[in-house]
């Protein structure tokens, strides 16, 4: 079951901005986060079968973008290596 700050989370992640300023002011003024504990619970949510159930667009995108950064960091780290 999700907490209200999770459904928060989820809302501020769900919210296009013009600017990442505009999405870090929006964890402070909504949410009472920082930047940083945001993020470490959306890492945390985009887990968790609830979150899916009740934003699954915003799971989804925010998915495929954890992925695209796994994936860019490990291409570095291969060139790096070779």
């Amino acid at each position: 079951m999700l907490s209200d700050r999770d459904r928060g989370v989820l809302d501020v992640a769900g919210r296009f901005y013009r600017t990442q300023g505009a999405r870090e002011e929006a964890v402070r003024v909504e949410l009472g986060l920082t930047y940083t504990r945001y993020a470490i619970l959306l890492n945390r949510l985009l887990d968790d079968p609830d979150a899916w159930a009740y934003a699954p667009g915003t799971v989804q995108r925010w998915r495929r973008a954890r992925r695209q950064g796994t994936e860019a960091r490990e291409a570095r780290a291969r060139r790096r290596v070779g």
